[in-house]
């Protein structure tokens, strides 16, 4: 059995995210029925913490909900309500974080219990950090909806704890879309597109600007709660692990071939 997590694998706990788009398509009052097929909690009433789904099951979820509601600004709501989240110790550790740079390190290093659907990477480029999106199991035609849900949950939450509106840029790595109103009303003007990568750019200097909801103790305590809990390291899904594979190995210009042996799958896929 693969180490590396897949699209097919119950690992997304249902009671976090899930709920949460689950809620926000009730109160818009979509029918239950639309909302859950396809997403493995059919015959759920109340998600818990006993019950998890599948990235794929997870894609599902949000294809449902966006097409029933059709609305541009479905991502952008959803993202608002995405973090810190209610993962306990782990949402208090962000809640409570020093600054920008440690709320990063922390999405980074927990990217599948906060974001299992992109995985966040982070880069500082001398006096500009770079915060980018990569995809984690195969979100296909979703991509464009996942990214906007990310950047702004990212940015809802750095508002809030800064206390300020941070001067993001944005990048996307897509055509722009007809109508870009509600990346303005979620995002601002910092828009760009056609890009290379999905990200988002802020001077270095914010990084470790001292956020007022901060608090010393109480992420201290959530921290040492969060590291006890994840003694074994956190999973990653095998196309996160392929990427930081190439993205290691550049120079050395890997092949399918290698590529098959280190993940120990066929080259055609197949374990």
């Amino acid at each position: 059995m693969s180490r590396f997590l897949q699209a097919g694998n119950a690992c997304i706990v249902a009671q976090h995210q899930p709920a949460l788009v689950l809620d926000y398509a009730r109160s818009r009052d979509l029918a239950p029925r639309a909302i859950l097929a396809g997403t493995g909690m059919e015959d759920v009433q109340a998600p818990d913490a006993r019950h998890s789904i599948s990235p794929a099951e997870y894609l599902q979820l949000l294809a449902n909900v966006a097409t029933g509601l059709k609305s541009p600004e479905t991502s952008f709501m959803l993202g608002q309500q995405m973090l810190p989240g209610h993962f306990g110790a782990l949402s208090h550790a962000l809640l409570h974080a020093h600054s920008l740079r440690e709320a990063i390190a922390l999405l980074v290093r927990f990217q599948m219990q906060l974001c299992p659907l992109l995985a966040p990477r982070f880069r500082e480029e001398g006096a500009l950090a770079v915060l980018y999106w990569t995809d984690s199991f195969g979100a296909g035609q979703q991509r464009g909806f996942l990214v906007e849900m990310h950047m702004t949950a990212m940015t809802a939450m750095c508002r809030w704890l800064g206390g300020e509106r941070l001067p993001w840029r944005y990048c996307f790595n897509r055509t722009p879309p007809r109508y870009t109103e509600q990346h303005e009303v979620h995002l601002g003007e910092q828009l760009r597109f056609h890009c290379h990568l999905d990200a988002m750019l802020i001077d270095a200097a914010w990084l470790d600007r001292p956020w007022p909801r901060a608090n010393a103790m109480a992420a201290a305590v959530a921290r040492r709660t969060v590291d006890a809990a994840h003694t074994g390291g956190s999973q990653r899904s095998l196309l996160c692990a392929l990427y930081d594979y190439l993205l290691e190995h550049i120079r050395n210009a890997p092949t399918l071939e290698l590529c098959a042996i280190r993940f120990g799958v066929s080259p055609s896929g197949s374990a």
